[in-house]
């Protein structure tokens, strides 16, 4: 046998390629940059003699194959150079390998054949690399490939204009598994059924790849992620308000064989397709506000520019007349009389697409930026009076109860901690059906689900809770409370965690 052993080096490649932490065991690296495996042959390999072929293949069945080139600047090609550390004479090869920056993204499986001899040598994923000039979803500011790639925290926001409600949430890109299952979303879609060849080797485009998850987030579209409910009829599942994270409901998708998760609304839907972009894309920008019905008979979105929605560029791809629609509609009130005749009340021209807000690169405040979706617009309002008709209309905005959270002593990798929840009863009828839920990458893996006993009028519940950090960094404890009277009240706070 010719082929004796292998080194991936995955700790090593995976710290270079910025994806440690996915995995250090698993290999997992970025296209358009190279990595190192070394490989131990029967000595002696002569270089200039011996052929040595390396293949690597990708899809399900492994259809398109991708030969390797000793040499060359051919970007469509894998490169593989033999390195100065090499030690021929005793069969210890040192090569790095470098995938195209145009390759497609997905999982490969690499091989060698050495004379009559062929070997499977490795499985590897290969993901789009943002810190790559060649690669279509290069960005060049580090800052923001800090907070749009490996930022596991984000804020959501909801609510009106005049009362802007965040959401913290906790889009676990790094958590066990999550890569698999992007993987998993990609070959389950419907392209992929019809003709895998041409949707694997399309992969190499993010916009088709944005496309495909946008499909694959509804479950209109057959066994996608998650089903919308904006009812209130939640048996069966969850409200949507319940998520605070992507991981549970991503791993909870691929636990029950690709059924649906119940429920989700528009935010939970664009906070899943995020994790999955930072996943795999990089910082890819796509609009996910609705699912809707198009001409393909698929309910999907994006990507939008947003330069295009700004400008108005209704021709242009994709989706761009919904998405301008619901930044600059009108928002018109009609009275209908008794014969089924109406008349306009009251025609708002600004109401729509006020507030527009995503969070600060490296920080948690709220940046405006409706300026970037929208021109600036006349104030115009449109008020009829007819037969002494008038409207009045009065925003209420309930407010959530507070909760506190308390993390006692050092908080350091693989040693366990102990934190404290404190809620207290605002109102005077006893809560009922009461629970706590707790997540965060880094923290728990998975939701720690805590059932509570019934609360009376001012009564107070303080749980304590054990937990044991697995990565160190920055990590963003979540917590949820509900009951039968009021729905998912929630809070956080950042627990620092040394190696």
């Amino acid at each position: 046998a010719f082929f004796i052993g292998l080194d991936l080096h995955s700790e090593t490649n995976n710290k270079e390629h910025r994806t440690s932490e996915i995995s250090v065991k698993e290999l997992i690296v970025r296209r358009g940059q190279a990595f190192k495996l070394t490989l131990r042959l029967a000595p002696p390999f002569r270089p200039a003699f011996d052929q040595l072929t390396m293949t690597v293949v990708t899809g399900r069945p492994f259809i398109p194959s991708f030969i390797f080139q000793r040499s060359g600047s051919a970007k469509a090609v894998w490169r593989a150079e033999l390195q100065r550390s090499s030690s021929p004479e005793t069969g210890v090869l040192v090569l790095a390998i470098t995938p195209p920056a145009a390759c497609p993204v997905g999982e490969y499986k690499m091989s060698a054949k050495l004379g009559e001899e062929e070997r499977d040598l490795a499985t590897l994923s290969v993901l789009f690399n943002p810190w790559c000039p060649e690669d279509w979803v290069f960005l060049p500011d580090e800052a923001e490939r800090q907070e749009y790639v490996m930022n596991e925290h984000g804020i959501i926001y909801k609510g009106v204009d005049k009362y802007i409600d965040p959401t913290h949430w906790d889009f676990g890109q790094f958590e066990e598994d999550m890569v698999k299952i992007c993987m998993k979303i990609l070959d389950y879609n419907v392209k992929h059924k019809q003709d895998p060849a041409d949707d694997v080797s399309a992969r190499c485009n993010p916009i088709y790849v944005s496309r495909v998850v946008t499909c694959m987030i509804n479950s209109e579209n057959g066994g996608g992620i998650l089903k919308g409910q904006w009812g209130m009829d939640f048996r069966g599942g969850v409200p949507p308000t319940h998520w605070s994270g992507s991981y549970a409901i991503l791993k909870k998708w691929s636990n029950s064989v690709f059924s649906s998760v119940k429920y989700g609304q528009c935010w939970v839907y664009a906070a899943v397709m995020c994790s999955e972009r930072l996943d795999v894309f990089g910082p890819v920008f796509v609009i996910v506000t609705k699912c809707y019905f198009t001409h393909a008979g698929m309910f999907c979105c994006g990507p939008a520019p947003v330069s295009a929605i700004r400008n108005g560029d209704t021709h242009l791809k994709y989706d761009i007349p919904f998405v301008f629609a619901e930044v600059n509609a009108d928002c018109i009130t009609w009275l209908v009389k008794r014969d089924g005749s109406m008349v306009n009340i009251e025609t708002d021209s600004i109401k729509i697409g006020q507030n527009i807000s995503t969070k600060s690169v490296g920080t948690n405040n709220r940046m405006n930026i409706t300026d970037s979706y929208k021109q600036k617009e006349a104030v115009i309002t449109d008020q009829q009076k007819k037969n002494h008709m008038f409207l009045a209309e009065t925003r209420i905005v309930l407010m959530k109860p507070p909760i506190s959270i308390t993390v006692f002593g050092e908080s350091r990798v693989n040693r366990e901690m102990t934190a404290e929840v404190l809620f207290q009863n605002p109102v005077k009828e006893i809560l009922r059906d009461c629970s706590l839920t707790l997540t965060g990458s880094g923290l728990f893996n998975g939701e720690l689900i805590t059932r509570l006993p019934d609360l009376l009028p001012n009564n107070r519940v303080r749980v304590k809770f054990h937990f044991v950090p697995y990565r160190s960094g920055d990590r963003t404890l979540l917590v949820d409370f509900d009951c039968a009277s009021f729905r998912d009240i929630k809070k956080s706070c950042t627990v620092i965690v040394k190696p």
